[in-house]
């Protein structure tokens, strides 16, 4: 896919592979060129990058992901979700799955900060006046946005400070129907994606959860490819 033939040609092959270089120990009195070190040669199954996550067993434990696995779910939701030329995407929840990807691609990422996550108001402000096309957040966190109030807050007022907002991504926890109907008045334009997925290989499998209500059955929507861990 196009993704992939672009991590292709950034990640370079076994003639070429791509220099490495040492920014945090970039001083002002030096150049770049100076630090460069010896290019790293990476295969498909070596580890991108571990995450904790207790998951649904309650136990802390370290998960190693490829760079396989982590590639074929970029590249799925490349596919399945694709960006438009204007996309405007906002990053913090599970950080490194997602900035990552709009980064291959060539594309702006507006990376949120921690304090700024935490505080609603300051969340909703920063996605007003940055004017952010698309979120991943996990439910409860969502949840907690779509009932922020300012002073003089009035009906209506959240979409209109979110009107740039075109994709909400849902992940990490149960999506409720009473979160759905509550998106759905609150944040009408906004299209909701229902991302189920594991730490070993990211994205499993989404649903866009529109006006139109589906079937148990049907609420995981299409697979992603399998990857490895």
């Amino acid at each position: 896919s196009d993704l992939l033939g672009k991590f292709s040609s950034v990640a370079g092959d076994g003639e070429q592979p791509t220099p490495v270089l040492a920014v945090d120990t970039l001083r002002a009195d030096q150049s770049a060129d100076t630090l460069r070190i010896p290019p790293a040669q990476t295969q498909c199954r070596d580890v991108a990058f571990g995450v904790l996550s207790s998951g649904t067993t309650g136990r802390p434990k370290a998960i190693l992901c490829t760079h396989q696995a982590a590639l074929l779910a970029y590249d799925w939701r490349v596919r399945e979700l694709p960006a438009l030329a204007d996309e405007k995407e906002a990053v913090n929840v599970f950080f490194i799955w997602e900035v990552l990807r709009p980064l291959l691609e060539g594309r702006h990422v507006h990376i949120i900060g921690d304090e700024t996550i935490k505080d609603v108001l300051r969340l909703r402000e920063e996605l007003k006046s940055s004017a952010i096309t698309r979120i991943l957040l996990t439910p409860s966190l969502c949840q907690h946005l779509l009932h922020t109030s300012s002073q003089n807050d009035i009906e209506g007022l959240l979409a209109e400070d979110l009107a740039a907002l075109r994709t909400v991504i849902l992940n990490g926890e149960v999506v409720s129907d009473a979160l759905l109907d509550c998106a759905r008045e609150r944040l009408p334009h906004v299209e909701i994606i229902n991302d189920y997925s594991i730490s070993e290989c990211h994205d499993v499998a989404t649903m866009p959860r529109g006006a139109q209500e589906v079937s148990q059955l049907e609420h995981l929507g299409p697979s992603a490819p399998s990857g490895c861990a």
